[in-house]
């Protein structure tokens, strides 16, 4: 015989109580709804760390180049560490953005099926239609096949006034160079023979603040109602830490942990990493 019970742990007050299996899937959604959205959170929450790392490299490349003088193989060292973070930061942004290819059976939770749909289309229109996003895509390829090829390096440094001067570090891809799978030149003809990965880089980020967004929009009202569960289920009971499972013989099975510590941190990282950034009209400088 097959019994749905809810239960505390707790030394001091613990118990276990019988519930109705409409309740028991009910929290088994909920919590379902939460680690999903969560897990989302958590990817977008490692690319803008990658992205971080990857401004921060270029603004201590700039600056060193500034302060000391910079040799051949400085240069090199320098280019080594500006490919290793854009291949983490890609490598990340393939990470979220295939996480919404149906490409497994039951990859989608039931409940965000239709959600997880409307995002897909979202991003294969944007990769279609949108050819710096596209250009991305192909370079994504590129550097998953063949790796990177920065093709053009250097600094640059223009005079903004008498006590100011602006330090600038450019580096680029020769777009015939680039050997990606399906990649077709006459595509891009409005494109500049060398692409400016800075910039194509941040108007990626843009698209993928812009694709997170919509995730959040769309995911809101079932991730508000599925935390109200949990909370209406602390207040009846008057605990934060309860668990619920199936007891089948006397044996507890599928036991599911009901608690909001690790969605408070969902929550943080929402208020923490806004959406969207418009990184593209923004440049990280020391200027007075």
């Amino acid at each position: 015989m097959t019994k749905y019970i809810i239960y505390s742990k707790n030394l001091s007050n613990g118990f276990e109580e019988e519930i109705l299996k409409e309740k028991y899937d009910e929290l088994k959604k909920s919590k379902e709804t939460l680690s999903e959205v969560f897990a989302k959170e958590k990817i977008y929450n490692i690319i803008l760390m990658n992205y971080y790392e990857f401004e921060k490299e270029l603004f201590e490349i700039n600056l060193t180049d500034e302060i000391f003088q910079s040799g051949y193989s400085d240069f090199s060292k320098y280019l080594s560490k500006i490919e290793q973070r854009i291949l983490n930061l890609l490598s990340s942004i393939t990470l979220y953005l295939d996480s919404y290819i149906d490409d497994l059976k039951d990859k989608y939770i039931e409940e965000l099926k239709k959600e997880y749909k409307q995002i897909s289309e979202i991003i294969k229109e944007k990769l279609e239609n949108e050819q710096q996003i596209k250009l991305m895509k192909y370079l994504r390829n590129q550097i998953q096949h063949n790796g990177l090829l920065v093709t053009s390096f250097s600094f640059d440094g223009k005079k903004i006034s008498d006590e100011l001067r602006e330090e600038t570090l450019w580096f680029e891809i020769d777009k015939n160079t680039i050997k990606a799978r399906g990649f077709k030149i006459d595509e891009f003809t409005d494109f500049d023979e060398k692409i400016d990965l800075k910039k194509t880089i941040r108007v990626y980020m843009d698209f993928i603040s812009e694709v997170h967004k919509k995730f959040r929009d769309l995911t809101n009202e079932k991730t508000i109602n599925a935390r109200s569960e949990f909370e209406n289920i602390f207040n009846q009971y008057s605990q934060k830490y309860l668990c619920i499972a199936q007891k089948i013989n006397n044996e507890i099975k599928n036991e599911l942990q009901i608690l909001l510590d690790w969605d408070d941190i969902r929550v943080e990282m929402i208020k923490k990493n806004r959406v969207p950034k418009a990184f593209k009209r923004h440049s990280i400088n020391t200027k007075w």
